[in-house]
């Protein structure tokens, strides 16, 4: 899901959905400090999802020649303080065996 920095109105309207069906999303998170509608800490992000959702985000070290990917955890990559932006995998916990960590390494 990439919606430009409106991430918590896109999430907030996915509620229902995430709560009935809680399905894996890959999403853009646009973090401006100075944006009324941008997400401003991991606390409020995890607040939109159901309980039991967990964070990943690509890496740093991705490839995209290759196609290899890493996810992290969240603590280890985002900040909330300046503008960036975050591919993030927001999972619900019984799924996460099915989250493969890595992508093929060429």
């Amino acid at each position: 899901m990439d919606v430009e920095g409106y991430e918590k109105l896109a999430l907030k309207g996915l509620r229902r959905t995430l709560q009935a069906h809680r399905p894996i999303v890959e999403f853009e998170l646009s973090v401006d400090p100075t944006s009324p509608v941008s997400i401003k800490n991991k606390d409020e992000l995890t607040a939109l999802f159901p309980e039991g959702y967990e964070f990943l985000v690509f890496s740093d070290k991705n490839d995209k020649l290759t196609g290899a990917y890493f996810l992290e955890p969240i603590s280890e990559m985002i900040r909330f303080d300046r503008v960036q932006h975050f591919n993030v995998v927001g999972y619900p916990k019984e799924k996460k065996n099915g989250i493969p960590l890595k992508g093929p390494q060429l």
